[in-house]
């Protein structure tokens, strides 16, 4: 930006689209006042939201996970994306494999 070049320019030359650049402009102080380093920061600090964890809030979820882990059921198992919804969760409990992942080593 400091050589005069325009959004949809800088869009090309990263790889993005031009309406994600001239929102990233916008967001960090437009054309004038827009410094990478600290839009970098706010970047960051706008990414940073303590956000509990699905297991931790639903008690009863996180007991049917473990002693789907304790069959030594795979992740995408416990999920549901092998079984089907109905047999590994219920209704309106999915969520993403990721926290199962810490089944025990024995398991795989």
């Amino acid at each position: 930006m400091a050589a005069g070049e325009s959004a949809r320019q800088l869009a090309r030359q990263l790889g993005r689209s031009p309406s994600t650049v001239s929102r990233e402009i916008a967001r960090n102080g437009g054309r004038d006042r827009y410094r990478a380093a600290s839009a970098d920061v706010a970047a960051y600090e706008r990414g940073r939201r303590p956000k509990p964890a699905k297991l931790d809030q639903r008690p009863a979820l996180r007991a049917l996970v473990e002693a789907k882990l304790a069959l030594c059921w795979s992740p995408e198992q416990v999920a549901g994306r092998r079984m089907g919804r109905s047999m590994a969760t219920p209704p309106g409990a999915s969520f993403c494999p990721a926290p199962s992942r810490r089944a025990p080593a024995a398991c795989w």
